[in-house]
């Protein structure tokens, strides 16, 4: 059986090791064009989060800035408003 199998292929082994190449070649450039875009939205959410964080600090370093009155004042017209 495997020799008639070998025997059939004999003609067809150039074609398909050909075309088994190129769909390999063809595979891995969409798989690595498929993660370099994963690796480029997760750096641009990493960049979005670090963005972010710096003004949360910066508005916590302003806040610590303020004496306790004024916090307070602050703090009491946020709540007026709703």
């Amino acid at each position: 059986m495997l020799s008639s199998l070998k025997s059939f292929l004999a003609p067809y082994w150039f074609s398909i090791a050909k075309w088994g190449a190129i769909g390999g070649s063809v595979l891995a450039v969409v798989l690595t064009v498929r993660n370099s875009g994963k690796d480029a939205v997760i750096a641009d959410q990493q960049k979005k989060t670090a963005q972010n964080r710096e003004i949360a600090n910066e508005t916590e370093r302003n806040i610590n800035r303020l004496d306790d009155h004024a916090v307070r004042e602050r703090l009491r017209k946020r709540w007026q408003r709703d």
